[in-house]
């Protein structure tokens, strides 16, 4: 056998990437329902890996079945593909929801309303996969010539493919606005946020909202009809498959080591808090929440005994600081401590911390030789890149800047 007769052909290399996409699909979906309890949060994404082996079988049937012996089953595969590309997005959306949730891990039952595209297409597939094979060999005819059962699916055909393209961009726009809210809720409840800003699911969004652009332009020069140079098919599919892998890949790694970033951190349980003296009471501030059971007198003091917390037990230099350590060490409730801090010191939680570190170091880079990231770490950043933004923050300086302007004076 000559070599020429041993090198595959392209819709051989298709059928080997679509079989590994397809097991590693499996494994992803088998590996993220360990442990069982995980599930409560990660089923979408397993739904979605399942959904995919599926959507990958007809390429696989391509390949076993060269001859068209099962049309049938070929032609089921293909209708099936509709429904779970509608499905996948909302799935997505349900993950990212789940994982950015404050409160139980449940979506409500409005979100359900994102799989109606995914319904009404599988009642389409279900009328057209009881159709004769004549049915579809009619779906080329002219318009006018077809029936009205035929016209019928021509039309929820079309409707299905626009609502698919739709969905990516209106699902990678939603990401990222659930994103951002929820970074502002983090900074309520942690002092250091950089490990659940979840910026893996931003970055997979953008990525998601390009390919549609590109995907866009695609089918307008082709509606257009304006030529461009041929692209090599082989190409052409290496790309395809390589961003699915990528796809694949990210969902599945992170997906593992995701947790839920608004929960309340395992913690062993703390030792009984060390006696503050009575602060001085302060005049009465404006109040921001008329209907909150938190007086004003009241939430003057809280806001006072957490700057004796931060002056004296120097509580900020914990780089794994929580809004509820501080109302443990209180004796207050969480919502109480937010709100004494919010509207009684006009700050969030994150950036009163991060003030109080960064005025820490401050004080050792004008008294000591450490160096900058060893005067981070010490005053409890987890980072030099949140050290410097939050020293900026407060200074309008790098630290590098203000260490060199105070040694000169």
């Amino acid at each position: 056998m000559s070599p020429p007769d041993l090198a595959p052909d392209i819709a051989t290399f298709e059928v080997a990437l679509a079989m590994a996409l397809l097991v590693l699909s499996l494994f992803c979906a088998h590996a993220l329902c360990q442990p069982r309890k995980a599930l409560v949060v990660r089923w979408p994404l397993v739904v979605f890996f399942a959904l995919n082996a599926i959507g990958l079988l007809r390429y696989v049937m391509r390949g076993l079945d060269p001859g068209m012996e099962w049309p049938r089953t070929l032609l089921l595969l293909e209708l099936a593909n509709i429904p779970i590309s509608l499905a996948q997005p909302a799935l997505l959306w349900f993950y990212v929801c789940l994982l950015t949730g404050a409160g139980p891990l449940h979506l409500p039952r409005r979100a359900l309303w994102h799989l109606l595209p995914a319904l009404l297409a599988v009642g389409l597939v279900t009328v057209a996969a009881f159709q004769p094979q004549s049915t579809f060999d009619n779906l080329i005819l002219p318009f006018a010539e077809m029936s009205w059962l035929e016209r019928g699916l021509v039309l929820g055909f079309y409707l299905a493919t626009v609502l698919f393209h739709l969905m990516g961009p209106v699902y990678s726009l939603l990401v990222i606005r659930q994103l951002m809210r929820y970074r502002i809720a983090l900074k309520d409840l942690f002092a250091s946020t950089e490990r659940r800003e979840m910026s893996w699911l931003r970055w997979l969004a953008l990525m998601a909202l390009a390919f549609w652009c590109v995907n866009i332009v695609d089918v307008l020069l082709e509606v257009l009809e304006i030529g461009l140079p041929p692209i090599n098919p082989w190409l052409d599919l290496t790309v395809l498959a390589a961003a699915h892998f990528l796809l694949v890949w990210v969902l599945g790694l992170w997906g593992l080591r995701q947790k839920p970033g608004l929960l309340p951190p395992e913690r062993p349980t703390p030792t009984a808090p060390t006696p503050l003296p009575t602060p001085k009471p302060m005049p009465p501030a404006p109040r921001k929440y008329g209907k909150s059971a938190l007086s004003d007198s009241r939430m003057d003091r809280l806001a006072d005994k957490i700057r004796l917390l931060m002056e004296v037990d120097h509580l900020y230099r914990d780089p794994n600081l929580t809004l509820w350590d501080l109302a443990t060490r209180l004796g207050a409730s969480t919502n109480h401590v937010s709100q004494a801090l919010n509207e009684g010191v006009g700050q969030c939680f994150f950036d009163y911390v991060n003030e109080w570190r960064a005025r820490d170091a401050a004080t050792r880079l004008r008294g000591s030789e450490d160096t900058v990231l060893d005067v981070a770490f010490a005053v409890g950043f987890n980072s030099k890149s949140a050290f410097y933004k939050s020293f900026r923050r407060v200074f309008e300086t790098t630290p590098t800047q203000y260490r060199q302007r105070h040694r000169r004076a």
